[in-house]
């Protein structure tokens, strides 16, 4: 690590641009020396701005690379003033990876049991919308339009009378009349065709 009257030294305002002027051109000793120069002042800038050496660690490479990157690309335009632009850039990274963390959704413990998805349920749910498409399929062309244009497109009877050439009249009754038979077909039957009676309606049983 360099002494601290070498940093002094190194970093007066024309140390400063003869090091700049060299990086702009490549020069792979000045890089180097540009490291070993910088990765401490980095470092602390990290560390202070995070308060976490660990990660300040991690990031001193990112910062020292976007500031050489820049320097090769001679987007310096005060030589003198490296120091502060190196600074700056180490800033930028730690501002950087702050408010990427702040973006990440915060980890939410699971609770010890987790409900399943029950499969019986499942099951009849499945049951339930195969009907409902079979019961819309089973519908003649005009009313299965009527339907599709009122629930899946959410529009009046007038808007789906002007679309179809029909009255809102018309409309309104063969809208009614398919969801009546999209209910009946999904509603359960016996094997004689009539609903089960679900609860008792105060006859005695034969």
């Amino acid at each position: 690590m360099p002494s601290e009257e070498a940093v002094s030294r190194a970093t007066s305002a024309d140390a400063q641009s003869a090091l700049a002027a060299r990086l702009a051109t490549g020069d792979a000793a000045a890089e180097e020396e540009f490291v070993l120069l910088y990765r401490p002042r980095v470092l602390c800038v990290l560390r202070a701005r995070l308060r976490d050496w660990e990660m300040a660690r991690e990031l001193a490479d990112e910062a020292l690379m976007g500031a050489l990157q820049a320097l090769r690309g001679g987007r310096l335009q005060e030589p003198s003033r490296l120091s502060a632009f190196v600074a700056g850039t180490a800033r930028n990274v730690a501002n950087n990876h702050l408010r990427a963390r702040m973006r990440q959704p915060r980890p939410e413990p699971l609770e010890d049991e987790v409900p399943g998805a029950d499969p019986v349920a499942a099951m009849e749910e499945a049951e339930r919308l195969e009907l409902v498409r079979r019961a819309i399929a089973g519908l003649d062309q005009a009313d299965r339009a009527v339907l599709d244009l009122t629930l899946a497109q959410g529009l009046k009877p007038g808007e789906i009378a002007r679309r179809l050439g029909l009255s809102p009249d018309v409309v309104r009754a063969r809208k009614s009349r398919a969801i009546r038979k999209v209910i009946e077909g999904v509603q359960p039957k016996t094997s004689g065709g009539m609903e089960p009676a679900s609860r008792n309606d105060g006859r005695q049983p034969l």
